[in-house]
């Protein structure tokens, strides 16, 4: 009788393990902390079960490590780009000196990357532009933190325009890796510099001390692998531009000292999503209302002065999202009189953790401020959702909101981008009042000429196609007047937000 076989797990095929080790990876945080307040470490996962996999064998760590690089955090600080600007200066290998980058092409596992997020320090050398501004005024609060916003109160505040061509950065990343999401973590004023545009510091003191803000860019999927012919033509190209000259302002005669930026057009992204922490900081200053956040918002929307005058999203956005923890409603105004054309914008302005709860976050600060001015962003995106999405109905041919002053479509050309949103979603339904409130306000106030928008789901409002849906049997549960208090069943009063006013 033959001996029969013995099957273990170091015997099942490469295409198997592969498959089991999926299931064995968890959700990366670069993927699903992204509307978390931005914050040191705050994408550390010590639960690394994909990690200890790779280390039992060296056949399971061939197996595991294109899964282990789907998802790459990389931390860089100056002193990397220095030595890579100098390498290419030398006319060497750029590459030589980022290991991370070398490793990924040197080993073929760079076509494995799913999604890529930078971390860069926030000491980033370069030149810029800026006029040495006033000294700026001190908190009146006297606890340490206090201290120290106005002991460093004078070394970042003053407005900073970069001329400084980037996109060489953009060029030696994306030839090694092709990513499905590419996400950049860093300070304001560094997120100004990789894309040379200005930022406003002059009130940064009264914000958080060197805030880090998150800006991502995604797409579906990613572009199919090249074939080999063009793969060679490609790899011939990167290696002819593999050396990088150092970062030296454009010379360009359509936008004089102030280059483009490759990395919103380098692939074809469709998401974006912007997060700036926390504003709460701020509301402990005397008239914080005249404030203004340090911040590449008015770059990426065009809304500001030269060179903040080009829209940076390119047309293939079509998804936008917001985070700030209690911004100004002044801030948030330049985004809705801003607003690209999109289908579906995403908005969160009250955090998704503990935060109210700890007394140090609200030291010094009045919460009905906080409230206040989260309302005040509400108020104003409200005027445009109502906005009809077809010309010719009656007080709505101009594009202007209804319950906005006349002349309101002729101060803001971009308002008519309201017309093409198809949907709009609030991170903030823990709020409940809140958001019923938002439900009511723009569905249920609509008397007979019907509601131009559904709850599709808990935070989510999706715009009617065209008349003929109105009457559908999915139509908006506000429409009806005979519903009472108009309170879907999954507004649950329990997940109400402490330290809440109620609005008027």
């Amino acid at each position: 009788m033959a001996a029969s076989t013995v099957t273990t797990i170091h015997s099942f095929p490469p295409e198997l393990l592969a498959l089991i080790f999926q299931n064995v990876a968890e959700p990366a945080p670069s993927e699903v902390r992204l509307h978390d307040l931005p914050k040191p470490r705050f994408l550390e996962n010590f639960d690394r079960p994909l990690k200890d996999v790779s280390l039992v064998s060296w056949h399971w760590r061939n197996v595991a490590l294109p899964l282990l690089f789907r998802h790459v955090i990389w931390s860089l600080g100056w002193g990397d780009w220095d030595r890579v600007v100098e390498q290419g200066r030398l006319q060497g290998d750029p590459l030589a000196d980022l290991p991370l980058l070398g490793f990924l092409r040197d080993s073929g596992l760079g076509r494995h990357v799913d999604s890529l997020t930078v971390i860069t320090g926030i000491h980033f050398r370069g030149r810029a532009s800026s006029q040495p501004p006033p000294p700026p005024p001190r908190t009146t609060g006297t606890d340490a933190e206090d201290s120290i916003i106005n002991h460093l109160a004078p070394k970042d505040s003053s407005p900073n325009t970069f001329s400084e061509d980037y996109n060489w950065v953009w060029d030696l990343i994306f030839s090694v890796v092709d990513p499905r999401r590419f996400t950049l973590i860093a300070t304001p004023k560094t997120l100004g510099r990789l894309l040379s545009r200005m930022v406003f510091m002059g009130d940064s003191w009264s914000f958080n001390v060197n805030p880090m803000h998150v800006l991502s860019l995604s797409r579906p999927t990613k572009d199919p692998l090249p074939s080999s012919s063009s793969s060679s033509s490609s790899s011939s190209s990167s290696s002819s531009s593999s050396s990088f000259p150092p970062p030296t302002p454009s010379t360009s005669s359509v936008r004089p000292n102030v280059p483009t930026t490759s990395l919103f057009t380098i692939r074809p992204w469709t998401a974006l999503l912007l997060n700036e922490g926390s504003s709460t900081r701020v509301y402990r200053t005397d008239e914080y209302f005249h404030r203004r956040p340090p911040s590449i918002l008015p770059a990426l929307l065009g809304s500001g002065t030269f060179p903040n005058d080009t829209l940076l999203i390119p047309p293939t956005v079509t998804s936008l999202s917001y985070v700030a923890i209690f911004p100004l409603s002044s801030h948030f105004e330049m985004l809705v009189r801003n607003l690209p054309r999109l289908d579906r914008l995403y908005v969160q302005l009250v955090p998704n953790d503990d935060m109210l709860c700890r007394p140090d976050a609200l030291r010094h600060v009045q919460p009905s401020d906080l409230w206040m001015e989260r309302d005040g962003c509400f108020d104003l995106a409200l005027q445009y959702l109502q906005v009809d999405p077809a010309p010719g109905e009656e007080g709505l041919d101009d594009g202007t909101p209804e319950g906005l002053d006349d002349g309101t479509a002729e101060d803001d050309p971009d308002s008519n981008n309201w017309r093409h949103l198809r949907e709009f979603a609030s991170g903030d339904v823990a709020d409940v009042d809140d958001w019923q409130w938002i439900v009511r306000e723009v569905c249920g106030e609509r008397g007979e000429r019907g509601c131009r928008w559904r709850v599709e789901s808990e935070g989510v409002l999706v715009r009617h196609a065209d008349d003929n849906d109105l009457g559908a049997s999915h139509a908006c549960p506000f429409c009806n007047r005979s519903q009472g208090q108009h309170r879907p069943d999954f507004l649950r009063p329990q997940n109400s937000l402490s330290l809440r006013p109620p609005r008027d």
